[in-house]
């Protein structure tokens, strides 16, 4: 195992999740991304958290649990990353 701390785009997982909150520029709840990516909530969790610490989410708890909001949507260097990785991500 790496020593290094994983980088916030170098996981198909958080890029994933990245795209789900930008489908609608709307923060999700880990229980609503782990729905509608088809991915355990602990995943989504762990890998929403790696995001934070990267500061490209804000996560905060709400009512109904950890919620994630984008804070990099209109970042043109991810928005690439993130279509450039897309095709090879859904093929998973």
């Amino acid at each position: 195992m790496s020593d290094q701390p994983p980088k916030p785009l170098d996981h198909r997982v958080r890029r994933c999740i990245l795209r789900q909150l930008h489908k609608d520029f709307l923060p999700h709840t880990t229980a609503e991304l782990s729905r509608d990516l088809e991915l355990d909530e602990t995943e989504v969790r762990y890998h929403g958290k790696v995001l934070a610490k990267w500061q490209k989410v804000r996560e905060t708890e709400g009512p109904d649990g950890l919620i994630l909001e984008s804070l990099v949507a209109e970042d043109p260097e991810i928005t690439a990353a993130l279509i450039a990785t897309r095709a090879e991500d859904e093929k998973r």
